[in-house]
């Protein structure tokens, strides 16, 4: 997790995903963008990181 200095409002998050299904099995490293808006955080990006 990375707090952007002087921006309080916006944090990344980059995780391992391991994801299994019934017919699907997949494990990646995730990206997150999160912003603070009305005092609720918010995922404005998720891709592949």
């Amino acid at each position: 997790m990375f707090r952007n200095p002087g921006k309080d409002e916006l944090v990344i998050v980059t995780f391992d995903q391991d994801y299994r299904s019934s017919n699907l099995s997949n494990a990646m490293k995730k990206r997150q963008y999160w912003t603070k808006e009305g005092g609720k955080w918010r995922i404005v990006y998720e891709g592949a990181g």
